[in-house]
């Protein structure tokens, strides 16, 4: 907190007394926010400029990649031809990611979590309704598109496990394959935590393939913004975002809570979920999310410039 608040009158002082006319930043978030926030508010132009992307903040939209908050606007603004050939674009790539293959469009992930099914079962044969819990990065920006239910995934997780605590349903948790060298140790105590804190909740292993828990019978799934999202929906299995402003906001292939008492209410009463998915909605937003809107900015090939540097 301290190191913040010094970055914070640096920053102040810096721009009050200096001429500048523009900040060219990395990331929309973290400690880059705050003289990029200053800025903003004294009308300075400020970039964010990254390999993949290159964005301009201003006081109406203060964070990057939030392209998704007007998707069906864009998708309409476009030749009918470009939609149709990216929507089928879209399916092959959604099926490969389907199939465990590891595709580019989602750079993030390191590794694929949908692999071929192997080893025991992992969920109970039993009526009882059954929730995943797909765990986020802890620490990863929770706020990196603005403002969710929750202040942060730890809050979530906790608020989740107080709701475990008062129902008879099933609760399983499973983190991201890929966990950050920084991150390991940390994740496992506060999932140990976690587990320890609400015993109704059961710890699913992160190698074990989301084809596994949808064929197993998962009734539903649960996240803040994250790309099960897309992934569960296409399998035809209802999510939860704990958000307002998840990239899937604009399509309805998925639930987006309310409020924190309209989450709770689904939670505790799974009867309330009802929800129709078409496949077609979640092929467009796809298509725009990840094949429209490209990462080869900077570079010609992104793609295979990764490859090359390896």
């Amino acid at each position: 907190l301290k190191d913040q608040i010094s970055l914070f009158l640096f920053w102040y002082k810096y721009i009050n007394k200096n001429d500048v006319k523009a900040f060219i930043i990395s990331h929309s978030v973290y400690s880059f926010a705050i003289p990029a926030r200053i800025a903003i508010k004294k009308n300075i132009r400020v970039f964010v400029c990254h390999s993949e992307y290159l964005y301009s903040l201003n006081k109406s939209n203060l964070f990057i990649r939030t392209n998704f908050l007007n998707a069906k606007k864009t998708i309409k603004k476009l030749d009918k031809n470009i939609v149709k050939t990216g929507v089928l674009k879209a399916k092959t790539k959604i099926e490969d990611r389907l199939k465990g293959k590891r595709g580019y469009d989602l750079w993030w992930a390191k590794k694929s979590s949908f692999g071929k099914i192997k080893g025991k079962r992992v969920l109970s044969r039993n009526n009882k309704f059954k929730f995943l819990i797909a765990n986020h990065s802890f620490i990863d920006s929770p706020h990196v598109y603005g403002k969710n239910l929750f202040p942060d995934f730890f809050e979530w997780l906790r608020f989740i496990g107080n709701i475990s605590n008062q129902t008879d349903h099933e609760w399983y948790l499973k983190t991201h394959p890929y966990i950050h060298k920084k991150e390991g140790n940390f994740t496992t105590e506060v999932i140990n935590k976690i587990i320890k804190e609400y015993p109704k909740i059961k710890l699913i292993k992160s190698n074990v393939s989301h084809n596994q828990i949808a064929k197993e019978g998962i009734d539903c799934v649960l996240t803040v913004l994250g790309s099960v999202g897309f992934e569960y929906a296409y399998m035809n299995i209802p999510v939860i975002n704990a958000s307002k402003i998840n990239p899937h906001i604009n399509f309805n292939f998925n639930i987006h809570a309310k409020s924190i008492a309209n989450y709770k209410k689904l939670l505790i009463n799974p009867n309330l979920i009802k929800l129709k998915i078409i496949k077609e909605d979640i092929l467009k937003y796809y298509f725009l999310m990840h094949i429209y809107y490209t990462r080869n900015w900077f570079f010609d090939d992104y793609e295979k410039m990764q490859k090359n540097v390896k």
